[in-house]
């Protein structure tokens, strides 16, 4: 009788983890002479980590079809594996890891980018122009802030052992911004006119460049926009409870002051949203844009809704028309028949 081959958790977790690193690094080191397989190479790493952590849950979780999964096809490579909104949909479901808003948006538009470059063709490309490079390093400053973050913070844990290796290759990706160095020596002139008109310049998170201008939308809510990397964000100012300092949140409702105190979303809820009387339909909506369904997240602001996990702001909500449930952000017309984040509406019935 032969044995069946199995599946050894950790050495498939690191394997992944390996050929994501070895893309990445790859990247770093292409951008200047060849953008287009830097954009590429950056891509695939992306995509291999979030398939990694899915490992970690199951490997069948990176086949497209699990209810069919074969061990000996997996381990052969002979298998198609989850795109990647299915990628992060399973995150969700499966892990309960939230992909913010933001960090979908950045790592879906160096995709949407990879894949016009990969099936059609781009002029710019063909002999790395300058504005090809700088197009790549801008969309690679975005999707890598929060990809390390999600690696050092989120899911340190799980890639602890590969901290040195990403330390290397955040470094490598930082000196690639050298490329900005000329549009930030452009840009001061008018930065330093906005100063001495009262505007409020910070260093921007995500390029290291002080070219990020704070302006107030209504308390406690914030825009940042950078005029070099042109990121642009909303942040919330809330007032530590301890030290009285300021803590910035730009997403998933989290935030630590210098002092140690940590700020969450349950925490931003009491602070800033109503008091509801559980007799009365909730003032508290779901958002649409993040489809955040741990917690109804946003909140009446103006007159709209403020979303305290990504910051986005409604002007109207929709309720879904198969289970009831409202959402702020969208109108769901429609939703009968496909269904909500919470429900497939009734062709999900149908198919029971």
């Amino acid at each position: 009788m032969v044995k069946s081959k199995r599946a050894n958790p950790t050495e498939l977790f690191e394997k992944v983890t390996e050929n994501a690193l070895d893309f990445l690094e790859t990247a770093a080191r292409q951008i200047e002479k060849s953008p287009k397989y830097s954009l590429i190479n950056f891509t695939a790493a992306i995509e291999l980590f979030l398939k990694a952590r899915l490992m970690i849950e199951h490997w069948s979780l990176i086949i497209d079809k699990p209810q069919f999964a074969e061990i000996e096809s997996f381990l052969k490579g002979d298998f198609r594996s989850v795109t990647f909104a299915e990628a992060i949909q399973r995150l969700e479901n499966i892990a309960s890891e939230v992909i913010s808003s933001h960090e979908q948006n950045a790592f879906k538009e160096i995709a949407r980018h990879r894949n016009k470059i990969v099936h059609f063709f781009h002029a710019d490309y063909t002999k790395a122009k300058k504005s090809a490079v700088e197009q790549v390093l801008l969309e690679q400053i975005e999707a890598w802030f929060y990809l390390h973050r999600l690696l050092i913070q989120r899911w340190g844990k799980y890639f602890q052992k590969y901290e040195k290796r990403i330390k290397k290759i955040d470094k490598l990706l930082k000196n690639n911004r050298k490329y900005l160095d000329g549009k930030f020596k452009i840009l001061m002139p008018e930065i330093d006119k906005l100063k001495k008109k009262g505007a409020g310049f910070v260093t921007c998170n995500k390029c290291g460049y002080a070219s990020a201008s704070v302006d107030e939308i209504d308390k406690p809510l914030f825009t940042r926009k950078c005029l070099v990397c042109e990121a642009s964000m909303n942040l919330l100012r809330t007032v530590c409870p301890d030290c009285r300092g300021v803590i910035e949140i730009e997403d998933l409702g989290e935030g630590t002051c210098n002092c140690g105190h940590k700020i969450t979303i349950k925490g931003l809820l009491d602070t800033y949203g109503p008091h509801e009387d559980p007799k009365e339909d909730a003032e508290i909506l779901y958002c649409a844009y993040c489809a955040r369904v741990d917690e109804r997240t946003a909140i009446p602001f103006g007159d709209g809704y403020l979303c305290l996990s990504c910051l986005e702001t409604s002007s109207f909500y929709g309720q879904c028309e198969w289970c009831n449930t409202r959402f702020a952000g969208f109108d769901y017309d429609g939703s009968y028949l496909t269904g909500c984040a919470f429900c497939e509406g009734k062709i999900g019935w149908d198919t029971d």
